[in-house]
């Protein structure tokens, strides 16, 4: 198996916590974060924002936290990111601290490739869960999983089980979930529209009845 790329984040321990250390420590270009360990009390930093933008444009599952204040590396699962889209900064970051060896749980997105022959059927397809839940090693587990669905005709569905998992890696969870499928457009008949627009009218035509003993009332 070829050894995955190591992703490393260069953090400082974090001394002071609270809302208003955390607005200074995003001004002052680090992230706010937090490292959750095997039963042991989780550890405070602070990250690079910059070599943080540069993992969060790529689809990342573990890095490697780097404390070169206190010489420590630990191997981490990035479990949730907090981004404020109104002044475009990440608030906060959560990991969870992994062995190589051991499984874990992980979401992992599911991509697409190929155009599905239910294309030329007339059909359109859909995709109703864009990430799947897995257990496997943290050496074994995927960026993400990609999909061929060429195959799909008219009302096919592909399935959480249906995916093309790597060696190691198990889905967990309703199997059965649909994750593509192919359906034909509901296309409204001429009877369904003019019973649309009669009701329109008809609701158009109590709303100027009221507006008229308004008037007269007053």
């Amino acid at each position: 198996m070829t050894e995955k790329k190591k992703h490393v984040l260069h953090v400082k321990p974090r001394t002071q916590i609270g809302s208003a250390a955390s607005r200074r420590a995003r001004r002052a270009g680090t992230i706010p974060s937090v490292l959750y360990g095997h039963g042991s009390a989780p550890q405070h930093f602070l990250l690079n924002s910059k070599e943080w933008a540069a993992i969060a444009k790529q689809e990342i599952q573990i890095v490697v936290l780097e404390d070169t204040d206190n010489d420590q590396k630990s191997n981490a699962l990035i479990k949730e990111v907090q981004f404020d889209y109104l002044s475009g900064q990440f608030q906060h970051i959560d990991f969870q601290e992994v062995k190589m060896d051991e499984i874990i749980h992980a979401t992992v997105p599911v991509h697409h490739i190929g155009t599905p022959v239910g294309f030329s059927q007339g059909g359109v397809m859909e995709q109703p869960l864009h990430e799947v839940d897995v257990e496997c090693t943290p050496l074994t587990l995927p960026d993400h999983i990609e999909a061929d669905v060429s195959s799909l005709e008219l009302n096919d569905v592909m399935t959480i089980a249906d995916l093309p998992y790597p060696e190691g890696v198990k889905p967990i969870g309703d199997l059965d979930h649909p994750v593509f499928h192919v359906l034909t457009p509901r296309v409204e008949s001429e009877a369904e529209e003019e019973e649309e627009e009669g009701a329109t009218a008809g609701e158009e035509g109590v709303a100027d009845v009221k507006e008229d003993d308004a008037n007269t009332a007053e």
